[in-house]
């Protein structure tokens, strides 16, 4: 019996679980995935660059100390963050 192939759709989904366990670091639409910490898109062409992404980012930071996700929507937070890494989000 000869192995059906799996949608990139599917393989994006597979990706992306093991980091949505407690709650949900990225998101996809079945073509792009989408970082939830750093608001930025992540190349999707291959796994290891969702991987890299969250060992390069500040997104590894957040989720090592198991940040949720929703205290970046503090103003004060967000504010912080930005003058501290020079980065507008």
């Amino acid at each position: 019996m000869s192995k059906v192939a799996q949608s990139f759709s599917s393989k994006l989904c597979s990706w992306i679980a093991p980091y949505n366990i407690k709650e949900e670091v990225f998101t996809t639409d079945g073509k792009v995935v989408y970082c939830n910490v750093c608001f930025k898109h992540v190349g999707s062409d291959r796994k290891s660059q969702i991987d890299a992404h969250c060992t390069t980012d500040m997104c590894s930071a957040f989720i090592r100390a198991d940040i949720p996700l929703s205290k970046l929507n503090c103003d004060a937070f967000r504010q912080f963050l930005e003058k501290c890494t020079e980065k507008k989000t």
